[in-house]
């Protein structure tokens, strides 16, 4: 069973006396545009018509504690919705602790009775879980276009480019020059691994290429 940590306002489970007793990851499930053919056969699958590649909708993760033997049931209540109720987290588990969803977390349930008293959570969080710690290339320049190899992985984005320079940046058949400073250039939206090419216009310089991954 996976075990989860409630990071962003810090709270553990064991920080709130809970004992986790039951967790669902929901799948992200994709936005899929299905158009019916009066008389015809099948339909026409729209779902990437309109942007590259395929759109996520949000993912659900459930969480059911129960109290440490002991714990005051009401005031143990009033602990868990105070410390993550409708707050913004980051939610890593310990079997990928490299990896965070970000989502929004509610109070769902409380049930007692003789024998047990549990708690359920639940967080809506985005389809892509995200690596805690950035990816990062950086690289000297001259006045010779160089290639650049990023693996940005599975979540289309589009990375940070920092230079101290005047530069002149291409992918693909896109080709701008940037001055000195970091830059989020639209047209650098791109997944999995990429190659971009730079140079400077005069003499020699540095660049540096920052994202953060998302996986599914």
């Amino acid at each position: 069973m996976a075990k989860g940590t409630l990071f962003g306002v810090v709270h553990s489970s064991t920080t709130l006396h809970l004992i986790q007793q039951n967790v669902e990851v929901g799948p992200a499930e994709p936005k899929t545009s299905l158009v019916e053919i009066p008389g015809g056969n099948g339909s026409i699958d729209l779902t990437e018509a309109l942007r590259a590649g395929v759109a996520y909708k949000d993912r659900t993760i459930k969480w059911t504690f129960a109290l440490y033997p002991g714990e005051p049931w009401a005031s143990q209540r009033s602990e868990v919705s105070n410390a993550i109720n409708g707050k913004r987290l980051q939610i890593v588990f310990d079997d990928d602790p490299t990896w965070y969803y970000d989502g929004r977390v509610s109070v769902t349930d409380h049930k007692s009775d003789n024998r047990l008293h549990q708690i359920t959570i639940e967080a809506t969080c985005a389809p892509y879980k995200r690596k805690l710690t950035e990816s990062a290339i950086s690289t000297e320049l001259s006045t010779e276009l160089v290639g650049i190899s990023c693996a940005i992985g599975q979540m289309p984005l589009v990375p940070l480019i920092t230079v101290a320079q005047e530069t002149v940046v291409q992918y693909g058949e896109y080709s701008t020059t940037i001055q000195a400073g970091a830059h989020l250039l639209p047209d650098l939206l791109m997944s999995g691994t990429q190659t971009i090419k730079a140079k400077v216009t005069d003499g020699t310089g540095t660049i540096s290429i920052t994202w953060r991954e998302g996986s599914l």
